[in-house]
């Protein structure tokens, strides 16, 4: 999830703006984008630490938001059945997506009341000012331009960039058959792990040589400017979508 739509997010939760705007521009995603939407929504509302009270109150709201997805989606083990429900065929990323956005804001309340105006994370300002959300921008977008025009990862990104056009993005795969049933004991699946999932489910290869340079870069960017991993992850990505778009007129997800 690009940085912007990370502080949409955020203003969701916070209440600023239109619930409806956020929602219909995740379900004009291609269905990549919206799998990364998800894991990025879940691992959010994991680092909260929802509450089994906070849980339920979501998943009253399922008929009030529209959402057409069995009240057991978020009962028990929650997280591992929207990962499984994920997974099936059909597309249920839209449901799952803003179900997600409604119990994130509904921990991440409890979160702003403790943490509001916390110096050290934006998550936790006023993000109805928009001088304060530009300067979260602004400071992002220098650090992407400082990546793009640093020669030191050229080549690195030049070679990410032949590799992501050749073989990380493009063609899409018919989902295998899942039975609808719940493990016993489920399984939680990491950010990573389910990008990898993802990825592995939507393109025909994924290059190992790809994966293992963008960790590296990521490693490398997360030294380099002290930021944590997930913040260095987006300017990459970002510096990578640069390259791509000088070098083969296309984006990240095309």
């Amino acid at each position: 999830m690009r940085l912007e739509d990370e502080v949409r997010v955020v203003q969701f939760a916070q209440g600023v703006g239109s619930d409806s705007e956020l929602i219909n521009r995740f379900q004009q995603l291609g269905k990549r984008e919206k799998v990364i939407v998800f894991s990025d929504l879940s691992g959010f509302v994991q680092d909260l630490n929802p509450t089994e009270a906070e849980v339920d109150q979501a998943n009253g709201l399922r008929e009030q938001i529209g959402i057409e997805l069995p009240e057991s989606v978020l009962k028990g083990h929650w997280l591992a059945t929207m990962q499984h429900i994920l997974f099936m065929p059909g597309d249920h990323c839209d449901a799952l997506n803003t179900l997600l956005l409604y119990l994130f804001r509904i921990v991440y309340q409890r979160h702003y009341t403790l943490l509001k105006g916390e110096a050290d994370n934006w998550w936790y300002w006023d993000l109805s000012d928009q001088t304060i959300v530009e300067s979260i921008l602004e400071k992002h977008r220098t650090a992407i331009e400082d990546g793009y025009t640093n020669p030191s990862f050229r080549m690195e990104f030049e070679t990410v960039a032949r590799l992501w056009n050749k073989t990380g993005a493009t063609a899409q795969v018919e989902p295998a058959t899942v039975e609808p049933v719940t493990p016993p004991n489920p399984v939680f699946l990491s950010y990573d792990q389910v990008l990898t999932v993802s990825l592995n489910n939507l393109v025909t290869y994924m290059s190992p040589g790809l994966s293992i340079l963008l960790s590296s870069l990521t490693n490398a960017f997360s030294v380099k400017y002290q930021i944590p991993t997930e913040q260095a992850r987006k300017i990459v990505l970002a510096v990578l979508e640069r390259y791509l778009i000088a070098m083969y007129n296309r984006s990240l997800f095309n």
